[in-house]
């Protein structure tokens, strides 16, 4: 590909990357969509590591900031939220890192947020406490939640 295009979809890119936080992943993916897939990956790659060094693209920080609005907005668990890390190309470390880096007392505060609402509305149509035990659990396990958080959680709601 000529210079010119390169410095065409390497500014593009940035402001792409300038907006919201974005991953390597996700900017080659447009990288070949915008180069209609006449880019080589050797490249995507020059561009990618030149956003990095000038910190539009930073894969720490996506990872840190994806887990807490993860979290905070929408009560997702450790395990949703690093399957949805994983699929935007985030290595596992860094992964790992932005998770480690919540308190226990938070993913237990925002699965207890999350499963209030659910409790009257389940009370009502669960023929059991049983059957709304496993209703919640449900809810919590589909939220993303290992089983010691949810456990814990629901021991502690009036069934």
């Amino acid at each position: 590909m000529e210079a010119e295009a390169l410095k065409e979809l390497l500014i593009k890119a940035g402001r792409y990357t300038s907006k919201y936080e974005k991953t390597s992943k996700e900017v080659g993916e447009k990288l070949l969509t915008w180069s209609d897939g006449e880019i080589r990956p050797s490249e995507i790659e020059q561009i990618i590591d030149q956003l990095k060094s000038e910190k539009f693209i930073d894969e720490e920080r996506y990872a840190e900031r994806y887990v807490r609005d993860k979290l905070v907005m929408l009560k997702k668990g450790p395990i949703l939220i690093r399957y949805e890390l994983k699929e935007r190309g985030v290595p596992s470390a860094l992964i790992q890192k932005a998770l480690n880096a919540v308190p226990y007392d938070d993913w237990f505060s925002a699965l207890k947020a999350y499963l209030m609402p659910k409790l009257a509305r389940y009370k009502s149509k669960a023929k059991n406490e049983y059957d709304l035990r496993m209703k919640l659990i449900d809810a919590a396990y589909r939220r993303g939640y290992p089983s010691d958080v949810y456990e814990e959680v629901i021991d502690g709601l009036e069934l």
